[in-house]
């Protein structure tokens, strides 16, 4: 992880095979914090003062391309991943406060 952020804790899986995806989709994930596609505020931003940092990733074994969301808590530092999800499609998700190719 970059020196920003935490690692998420890792409860491991049932199978090896559940070990290997989740520490792949990790590395994916941190992937995501260092050069996000978009920033968004969480939808209880207002409450919780998280980040959804947001990416799409080639991840083999998901088979295609899946768009990752890394959730981050920013009131403490370091800031912390909270979690990361692997989904097909994108939710309704917060206000954008940052867009990579807006940003360059």
């Amino acid at each position: 992880m970059s020196r920003y952020f935490r690692a998420p804790h890792n409860r491991g899986g049932k199978t090896q095979e559940d070990v290997r995806l989740r520490s792949n989709i990790a590395y994916e994930a941190k992937e995501v914090i260092e050069n996000p596609r978009f920033i968004l505020k969480d939808k209880d931003y207002n409450v919780n003062r998280r980040e959804v940092y947001i990416d799409v990733r080639n991840i083999p074994e998901r088979q295609g391309l899946t768009i990752l969301s890394v959730v981050v808590e920013t009131t403490i530092e370091p800031r912390e991943v909270v979690t990361f999800i692997p989904q097909r499609k994108l939710g309704r998700e917060g206000e954008v406060i940052y867009d990579a190719n807006c940003n360059k």
